[in-house]
């Protein structure tokens, strides 16, 4: 449970990386720019094509292959968060019944690679 934990603990420290280092954080505020001078919204450009991509939070944008429990909680927090931030309201959080069980399934897959069962050596067996 401590490494789930600390995959949890991890991701909040990297939340929303691609906003504040680089090599995305001068496209980030680029695209804000572009939004308050000429309209432009961010979803539309490059930056948020990559950040959607590379963060792996934003399933309403893009679901990793590799998509785990871990994720649907960043997902989560970070939707009902944003929806209170940007709207004041506390909004929906849909996510597919299948993206679900697919992040179900690769978490159980992630966890049972880590247990490691010890072999028995040959002076136990038979005991």
């Amino acid at each position: 449970m401590s490494i789930i934990s600390g995959d949890l603990s991890a991701r909040s420290q990297y939340h929303d990386y691609t906003k504040v280092r680089e090599p995305h954080k001068t496209d980030f505020y680029n695209a804000v720019y572009e939004k308050i001078k000429n309209g432009i919204p961010i979803d539309e450009s490059d930056w948020a094509k990559d950040h959607y991509e590379l963060e792996r939070h934003h399933l309403n944008k893009h679901v990793p292959s590799d998509v785990d429990l871990i994720d649907v909680l960043e997902y989560v927090i970070d939707s009902i968060v944003s929806n209170v931030e940007q709207l004041g309201i506390k909004g929906n959080v849909t996510i597919s019944n299948q993206d679900l069980m697919n992040a179900l399934r690769n978490t159980v897959s992630k966890i049972s690679d880590m247990i490691k069962i010890p072999e028995e050596n040959d002076e136990n067996k038979g005991d």
